[in-house]
């Protein structure tokens, strides 16, 4: 089940799902938030969270947790962009995490 609503610059979103396993133990749940703002028509800003619990985990407090923050500016053709992403306990394994950070640069022709 998902919602998305947007009110002017601002977009919030919301996702939940269920996949059920083989045993009640084995179902993963997952939920998921964003919230986007578009300060002007060049210049965007996001930030996202994702949380994952794996029902076949069976260590207490190790759901998979995700973050994600970005920001966007076009100027005519070119379109600057920054995220960082953050994951805890990948895989439902403890103290397994990343951290990313990305700059791009595009040119449209």
């Amino acid at each position: 089940m998902w919602v998305k609503y947007a009110f002017g610059s601002i977009t919030v979103g919301y996702q939940t799902s269920e996949v059920d396993g083989p045993t009640t133990t084995q179902d993963d749940d997952s939920t998921a938030m964003s919230i986007s703002y578009a300060i002007s028509d060049d210049f965007s800003v996001s930030y996202g969270s994702h949380e994952l619990d794996l029902g076949s985990s069976t260590a207490t407090g190790t759901d998979q947790e995700s973050t994600g923050i970005s920001a966007s500016y076009t100027m005519g053709g070119t379109t600057i962009s920054a995220a960082m992403n953050q994951t805890d306990n990948i895989n439902g394994i403890s103290a397994d995490d990343e951290e990313s950070m990305e700059v791009a640069l595009v040119f449209a022709f």
